[in-house]
Order: C-alpha cells, then sequence, then structure tokens
C-alpha cells in the first residue's frame, strides 16, 4: 500500500462494546429502569419532558430488537439516543451521570451494529 493509500479499515464500524445479544438486553433494562428512576426523582414537568426524550427512544429501540428479524435499516437510522446522551451528559462530571452517558451509548452502539447471533 503506498503512502497516499487509506487502508480500507479505517472506515469499518468498529465492534459493538456489548458482547452479545444478552448483555444488549440486559443493559438495555438497567438503563430503562435508571432513566425512570431518575424521572422518579424531580416530578417537575421540565424534568419529565427531559427524561421522556430518552425513555422514548430507549423503550421503541427494545420494542424493535425483540422482533424475530430485529431492527431493519430504517429503524436503526431514527434512533439518535447515544448522541442525545452525549450532547446532555457530556457536561456533567458526577459518576452516575457518566455512566447512565456510557450505558446508553454502549446500547446505541450495538443497536445499530446489529451484529448477527
Amino acid at each position: 500500500m503506498s503512502d497516499d493509500q487509506i487502508d480500507p479499515r479505517v472506515f469499518e464500524e468498529p465492534p459493538p462494546v456489548l458482547p452479545n445479544r444478552r448483555a444488549f438486553f440486559q443493559r438495555l433494562s438497567e438503563t430503562i429502569d435508571t432513566v425512570e428512576r431518575f424521572k422518579k426523582m424531580d416530578p417537575a414537568p421540565a424534568a419529565a419532558e427531559f427524561w421522556d426524550q430518552f425513555l422514548v427512544q430507549l423503550t421503541t429501540m427494545k420494542k424493535w430488537a425483540s422482533a424475530e428479524e430485529g431492527p431493519s435499516e430504517h429503524q436503526k437510522e431514527l434512533v439518535n439516543v447515544g448522541w442525545l446522551a452525549l450532547r446532555e451528559f457530556e457536561e456533567d462530571p458526577s459518576p452516575r451521570m457518566q455512566k447512565l452517558k456510557d450505558d446508553i451509548v454502549a446500547v446505541d452502539e450495538y443497536f445499530r451494529v446489529w451484529p448477527e447471533g
């Protein structure tokens, strides 16, 4: 390979952080539970709206992922909860929010790649 060529592997999507479907569904369920707990901690309408933007996508992701054939390419494109978490929690240094961000990003990455088996 010459210096002016780029190795095509740099454009390949990296494998998801989660090792398998079982781990994906477990982490997804735990993440949904965590978001629901945060929502209950602050009953203000603005807080509920904030947490609902995550819950809607996470629960929809669970529904689509539970289908026998898994999520369609179109469904994968509709989910942006990982980017949302990165945007909303990046500035919050608390370990709880960083863990939540990492969990949301992990399930989002697995969902988008949706490996065989």
